[in-house]
């Protein structure tokens, strides 16, 4: 019955105290570095403070005083210190403000400096259309382009018409027509006598191009005794025919070889493919444009790989997510941008309904039964394929016999996923193309690129399991024609963020305002896909920190405008850690 003390942190003091003295265990703020239970915390922090002691006189300074002192940026081995052994909270704010500066300058230095070396290496083919095609095949559509599309268009044609080549990226919101933007370049490209490629991350993906070229512009099978290769007529390029392939891994060894081969002689213009595109090395003879769909889905690598060709062809990136400033700067900086605000005349919004309980679902169940009672169809959506004792939520497999035989047994029910072969895959989507099945279960695989004007509502399955602009994806795949469309969100196990997370996408129809909501909530990483890319090579910045990046982004440019190659004498050690910083920074384009 004691006063006792169990594990205490302590310091032994010097028989001088209390004479000031740099405390690292005890009387400061302490560093918690990752560790277990074999290696206690006294063991790093010694380790650290002597390594500090010993090794910061070799740290050398490679930011210019100019840019130090214009931001109030403290010296690399005060940051670095301090860091570690702060003297107080401000000091610690000081150090991690100067490395997250460091972070974003660096990229946009590196960023700036991979667009200079396309643009100044680099030689492409000239696209430019002396007459009225363009204007013919606009006013030949079905509807009408909206402004922004237009001014889009302009851009990536004035593009086009220079011999350098063209980096550009194409965002907007869901349904906003980014696809016949890139069909308009591409179709400029053909007319010019080149080649262009559509490289998707998908075969499903790849393959809803192609039908739906084949349905758009009408088709005719070539003698090759290929399915997979067409020609087209476009109206306004009445006078060329433009012969269309598909290119994907799952094709004959045949049908792939002689595609390759037809790709080779220039017997086809317009290629449609996934990795397959770069993976099978095709041998293009006139490849200058390639439009990349779902841009965040390749590197950089992967991208470059379809650009090394005699004359560097154009590139047209293309998102359908919307992306917010801050990442857009970061991720695709190197790129100019053109953006879809506007959604075409006449789609209504979405009505969005989060069903957290048993009441609101039986709600939604009985709302789908009334429209397919009026002759429209419904997707459902879950995150896996099989059930996982390790990972919670809904499986298509699982919620395909649900539906089937206790919830809608009255109905046609499909069921598609990404373990089904293409040829499966391909029948289910034309079934359901032509309304013979009313509900189709699926994976996030419908996420781009389907387009079923019939389906009016979806119903996304552990809806907490998925970011903002996944969810707001999965919702634009309904109410894409003229009818009133329905999003259900079922969630099942929801944390405090998941709840804030779906109330917002319950609220909200825009892209945009949910991109950046995405961001602040989950990060850049989960919030595009590129955690596996190296987005997380950023220690200590943050991209919610606009004014940060774009005080970044401006000294890079002052410096790049100034000195491109970086010189000068006085850019020695930032020319240095900038190559350190390019062997492990960002990997995606």
């Amino acid at each position: 019955r004691k006063l006792t003390m169990d594990n205490p942190e302590y310091e032994l003091l010097s028989s001088g105290f209390p004479k000031k003295e740099n405390l690292i265990h005890a009387g400061n703020l302490l560093p918690v570095y990752p560790s277990n239970s074999d290696l206690a915390q006294r063991t790093i922090r010694n380790a650290i403070a002597k390594s500090l002691d010993n090794g910061i006189t070799l740290i050398e300074e490679f930011l210019p005083i100019e840019i130090r002192k214009k931001f109030n940026l403290v010296e690399l081995k005060t940051a670095i210190k301090d860091m570690h052994l702060p003297k107080n909270v401000d000091s610690f704010h000081n150090a991690r403000r100067r490395l997250s500066f460091d972070e974003l300058f660096l990229n946009q230095l590196n960023v700036l400096r991979r667009k200079s070396k396309r643009e100044i290496s680099s030689y492409a083919n000239s696209i430019s259309l002396n007459d009225n095609s363009l204007d013919t095949f606009f006013s030949r559509l079905e509807f009408q382009l909206t402004k922004d599309q237009l001014k889009a268009i302009n851009e990536i044609m004035n593009d086009l018409n220079s011999k350098k080549p063209m980096g550009r990226l194409l965002q907007g919101e869901v349904g906003s027509g980014k696809t016949i933007v890139a069909l308009t370049s591409l179709f400029a490209t053909v007319k010019c006598g080149y080649q262009g490629a559509l490289m998707v991350p998908t075969e499903i993906l790849a393959e809803q191009h192609f039908l739906n070229i084949k349905k758009e512009f009408g088709d005719q099978e070539l003698d090759t005794g290929l399915d997979n290769v067409i020609h087209i007529k476009v109206p306004g390029f009445e006078d060329i025919t433009i012969k269309v392939g598909l290119l994907i891994g799952s094709l004959r060894p045949k049908s792939k070889l002689l595609t390759q081969t037809l790709i080779k002689k220039h017997q086809i213009d317009i290629i449609i493919g996934t990795h397959t595109l770069i993976q099978e090395k095709i041998n293009f003879s006139a490849l200058s444009l390639v439009v990349i769909d779902e841009q965040h889905r390749f590197g950089v690598d992967q991208r470059d790989a379809l650009l090394r060709t005699k004359n560097t062809p154009h590139l047209l990136s293309m998102s359908a997510t919307p992306i917010p400033r801050s990442l857009a700067l970061t991720l695709y900086g190197d790129l100019e941008l053109s953006t879809l605000l506007e959604i075409p005349p006449g789609r209504k919004p979405v009505i969005t309904k989060w069903c957290g309980d048993d009441e609101s679902k039986q709600n939604a169940f009985d709302v789908i039964r009334e429209e397919i009672g009026k002759g429209f169809q419904c997707f459902v959506v879950c995150p896996l394929i099989h059930e996982s004792e390790q990972v919670r939520g809904r499986s298509v497999l699982t919620e395909y016999l649900k539906l089937k035989d206790e919830i809608f047994p009255e109905f046609r029910i499909g069921l598609l996923h990404g373990e089904m072969d293409l040829i499966e895959k391909s029948k289910i989507m034309y079934e359901f193309s032509n309304k013979n099945i009313d509900i189709l279960v699926s994976t996030q695989v419908i996420e781009v690129g389907i387009d079923i004007p019939n389906a009016s509502s979806i119903i996304i399955q552990s809806s907490e399991r998925f970011g903002l602009s996944q969810l707001h994806q999965l919702r634009g795949r309904v109410g894409r024609g003229k009818i009133q469309g329905n999003c259900f969100v079922f969630s099942d196990f929801v944390s405090n963020d998941s709840i804030e997370r779906l109330k917002i996408f319950e609220k909200h129809n825009d892209g945009f305002h949910l991109a950046d909501q995405d961001l602040r909530i989950r990060g850049p990483g989960d919030y595009v896909g590129t955690r596996q890319s190296g987005v997380e090579g950023f220690r200590f910045a943050s991209l919610s920190d606009l004014n940060m990046l774009e005080d970044a982004r401006n000294e890079a440019k002052e410096i790049f405008l100034k000195d491109p190659n970086l010189s000068n004498n006085s850019y020695k050690n930032l020319k240095k850690e900038l190559l350190n910083f390019e062997d492990k920074q960002l990997s995606v384009s």
